[in-house]
C-alpha cells in the first residue's frame, strides 16, 4: 500500500498512479502498521502506539502514469506487454547458443538438480506464473506448480533442497506473499 498526501485530501492505494495526478508526496506503510485516515490526514499506529513514517516525493508526474489514449489503464498495460517483455529479456536470451541468463544467483549445479519450481503469486502475477510454469515444463523439463500466496503451504512429499520457490508480485511486498515466503524458507526451500 501507499499513502498519498495532498492539500485537499489523503489517498490510500495499491500504487502511486492511482493518485499521482493529485499529489506526489507519498509514504509507504510497513508491515503491522494500522492507518487511521480522517479529514485532517492520516495517523499511523503500531501496536496501538502512534508512529511517524517518512514522507517522500516521487520523481514522476501524472503524465508518466497516464492511460496513453486508452480508455482504461488496464488496456494500456495489456498493449504495453509485448514491449515490456522484449525489454525484460533483452540481453538475456542467446538464441544461437539456446541459453537464457536470468541472473539468478544460484550455482548451476543446484539449478540442474531441481526437481520442482513453485511459483507463488496473486492476481495478475498468478496468471503470469501459470504461463511461466507452462514454459518451464515445456522447455526445462522440470515439474512446476503455481500457488496463490494466501493459500500457499509448503507440504507433502517435496524435497525442500530440490525445490526452488519463485515469488512473483506486481505491487511489491504484501502480507500474504511475505507469509508464504516465510513458510517456504522455514521448510528449507530456496
Amino acid at each position: 500500500l501507499v499513502l498519498g498526501f495532498a492539500d485537499h485530501g489523503t489517498f490510500l492505494a495499491s500504487d502511486v498512479p492511482a493518485f499521482v495526478e493529485h499529489t506526489r508526496r507519498v509514504s509507504y506503510p510497513e508491515e503491522g502498521d494500522v492507518i487511521h485516515i480522517t479529514e485532517e490526514g492520516a495517523t499511523v499506529y503500531v501496536d496501538g502506539e502512534e508512529v511517524s513514517r517518512a514522507v517522500q516525493e516521487v520523481d514522476w508526474d501524472a503524465e508518466a502514469a497516464e492511460k496513453g489514449g486508452y480508455e482504461h489503464y488496464m488496456l494500456k498495460e495489456i498493449h504495453e506487454q509485448p514491449t515490456a517483455l522484449r525489454q525484460a529479456i533483452s540481453g538475456r536470451v542467446d538464441e544461437m547458443k539456446g541459453e537464457v541468463d536470468l541472473e539468478i544467483d544460484l550455482p548451476k549445479e543446484y539449478l540442474n538438480s531441481l526437481e520442482e519450481v513453485q511459483f507463488i503469486a496473486c492476481g495478475t502475477s498468478y496468471h503470469a506464473g501459470l504461463y511461466a510454469a507452462k514454459l518451464f515444463e515445456e522447455h526445462a523439463d522440470v515439474r512446476t506448480s503455481v500457488e496463490v500466496a494466501s493459500e500457499y503451504e509448503f507440504d507433502g512429499g517435496r524435497d525442500p533442497w530440490r525445490t526452488l520457490v519463485v515469488a512473483a508480485t506486481q505491487s511489491g511486498e504484501t502480507a500474504d506473499m511475505l507469509s508464504a515466503l516465510k513458510r517456504a524458507t522455514r521448510a528449507g526451500a530456496r
